[in-house]
């Protein structure tokens, strides 16, 4: 009997001890599940806002996609709604009547040559400034940086009294030389701090199996630097693209005015017939738009290179 009696409790204070963790688990998995959903919510409330803008940036780009292909009268009785009556004739008149053909190859001369411009001085110089320490590499890498601080309004009046000096107002040269100006620093900034992060055993290899500076960083270090140079090209070419106030100080010719400018003008003289407006703001921002979904990965991996390095 004592022996029953002493197994009994022995096993009552067993169970005692596993009913005791078992609450303690479900407990602790109710707290966890509190704490989860809590933080739920803040990542929530905390992204409501990034939500929203995506949303309506969403909405105001699918209303500007959508209106070019509608006629006059059908815009203002379905001002929200699809197209009754698909239609091309917005575009086409854009296109031919308003020469907006010669405002694209303006605009795509200049945006491909200031960025080729871009990457390469920039590639070399920031190569130059992260890979060799000379007397005045600080001062040097100071002054990338200073450039930074001052956008390209600020610089405006005494670029355009160099340009005219030099001859090149009125003319895609001086358009490409000002955006490479104004650009590099961030440039340069972007690409040194990538290249300080490759390692320097890479570059002591190629050194003992004879390649020489150029082609170390033609052969070697660019391919390396693809990523950030994705990144670097697709900005850059947004930029440029878009560009306005530049364009408009120094180019005066018709014939030589980039798509931004001719987008103005044609608004001046067409505000009440709004499917040809959108048409061409439909044919300014299209390629563009097809750059940034091409580019979208390249910006992100771009980005975040140097860091993962």
């Amino acid at each position: 009997m004592r022996r029953n009696t002493r197994m009994l409790g022995w096993d009552d204070f067993n169970n005692r001890n596993r009913t005791v963790q078992i609450l303690s688990e479900k407990g602790e998995e109710k707290l966890r599940k509190r704490n989860n959903a809590g933080k739920k919510f803040v990542t929530l409330l905390l992204s409501l806002p990034m939500y929203l803008y995506c949303i309506g940036s969403l909405i105001f780009l699918s209303y500007a996609l959508i209106n070019p292909f509608k006629s006059n009268k059908e815009f203002f009785q379905n001002l929200l709604g699809l197209p009754r009556q698909w239609t091309l004739e917005n575009i086409i008149q854009v296109w031919k009547a308003a020469e907006f053909y010669k405002y694209y190859i303006n605009s795509i001369v200049v945006t491909v040559c200031a960025t080729l411009s871009i990457l390469v001085i920039a590639s070399l110089t920031a190569y130059g400034l992260s890979r060799y320490k000379f007397k005045f590499n600080k001062k040097v890498n100071s002054f990338f940086l200073l450039g930074m601080m001052f956008p390209a309004t600020i610089m405006i009046i005494p670029l355009f009294l160099v340009a005219r000096n030099l001859g090149l107002v009125d003319n895609f040269r001086g358009l490409v030389v000002i955006f490479t100006a104004t650009t590099l620093s961030f440039s340069v900034f972007i690409l040194a701090g990538f290249f300080k992060t490759l390692p320097h055993e890479v570059h002591e290899a190629a050194k003992i199996d004879g390649a020489g500076e150029f082609r170390i960083f033609w052969k070697i270090m660019m391919p390396m630097a693809r990523p950030i140079l994705g990144t670097l090209m697709t900005i850059t070419a947004i930029n440029v693209w878009n560009d306005y106030f530049i364009s408009l100080i120094m180019i005066y010719d018709n014939d030589k005015r980039t798509l931004p400018l001719a987008l103005a003008n044609f608004y001046a003289g067409n505000q009440a017939r709004w499917p040809l407006l959108f048409a061409a703001l439909f044919i300014t921002t299209l390629p563009i738009i097809i750059v940034f979904f091409i580019g979208s990965k390249q910006i992100v991996s771009g980005l975040t290179a140097g860091a993962t390095k």
